[in-house]
C-alpha cells in the first residue's frame, strides 16, 4: 500500500479534513494508473521490475499521516526526475513522455496535499 493509499484509507475512516478524501480518492486512482503506465512501459523494454518501494510510515496522527503523505509524493517528484534524466539519456523518448506525465501529476498531488495539510493544521 503506498502513501496515497493509506492516506486515503486512514482519513475514510477517520478524517478532521472533510474534502481531502475526495482529493485522495482521485490521487489514488491516479496512482494506480501510473503503475499501470510503467508496467506497460517495463514490459515493452523487456526489462524487471522492481518492488523496492523504500519505508512506509505509518502514524495514528492525522497532521503526521498527511505529512508523510506529503514527504512521499515529493520522494516521488524527486525520483521521478532522475528517470526522466536517465529516459533521455537513453533516447526512450516515448518513455520519457510517459515519466514526464507522471511526474505533473505527482506535482498536482504534492500541491495538493500542502494545500490542505497548510489549511487544516
Amino acid at each position: 500500500m503506498n502513501s496515497s493509499e493509506r492516506s486515503f484509507w486512514k482519513f475514510s475512516n477517520k478524517c478532521a479534513y472533510g474534502d481531502i478524501i475526495k482529493e485522495l480518492k482521485i490521487h489514488a486512482n491516479e496512482e494506480v494508473q501510473h503503475a499501470i503506465t510503467l508496467a506497460d512501459q517495463i514490459d515493452y523494454l523487456r526489462g524487471p521490475p522492481s518492488i523496492n518501494v523504500g519505508e512506509i510510515r505509518t502514524s495514528e496522527e492525522d497532521d503526521e499521516m498527511l505529512q508523510q503523505d506529503l514527504d512521499g509524493e515529493e520522494d516521488a517528484i524527486k525520483r521521478y526526475k532522475a528517470r526522466v534524466e536517465q529516459a533521455e539519456q537513453l533516447k526512450e523518448f516515448a518513455l520519457t513522455q510517459q515519466l514526464r506525465n507522471i511526474l505533473a501529476t505527482e506535482q498536482e498531488h504534492a500541491m495538493d496535499l500542502r494545500q490542505a495539510f497548510y489549511d487544516y493544521t
